[in-house]
């Protein structure tokens, strides 16, 4: 975390913000679970399993939001919406000949 997220003030290697006093401790730590599941998210990915990829990023993004998790989410959302079409596309091709 590099600035206060009450008073925007940049912080120092401290868990209490030297501006306006507030305690960091949670939001420090949110941030770094939020890293860990965002590095898992982008691991799921890589290892052709989306669906867990997009529910890492959603857990991530929902304690620090990063354009990563969304890019994350969106990627797999557009990739699920792609081949359902192409599957309903193939599905009309191969029933067009069989008319009764």
């Amino acid at each position: 975390m590099e600035r206060c997220p009450v008073c925007r003030a940049t912080l120092a290697d401290s868990t209490t913000c030297r501006r306006c006093g507030s305690e960091l401790a949670s939001a420090i730590q949110a941030q770094t679970e939020a890293r860990r599941l965002l590095q898992k998210a982008v691991s799921a990915l890589a290892t052709g399993r989306p669906a867990h990829a997009a529910r890492l990023a959603t857990a991530s993004s929902q304690l620090d939001y990063t354009p990563l998790a969304v890019a994350i989410k969106n990627f797999v959302e557009h990739r699920r919406d792609t081949e359902q079409e192409n599957s309903a596309n193939t599905f009309t091709e191969n029933t067009e000949g069989n008319a009764v």
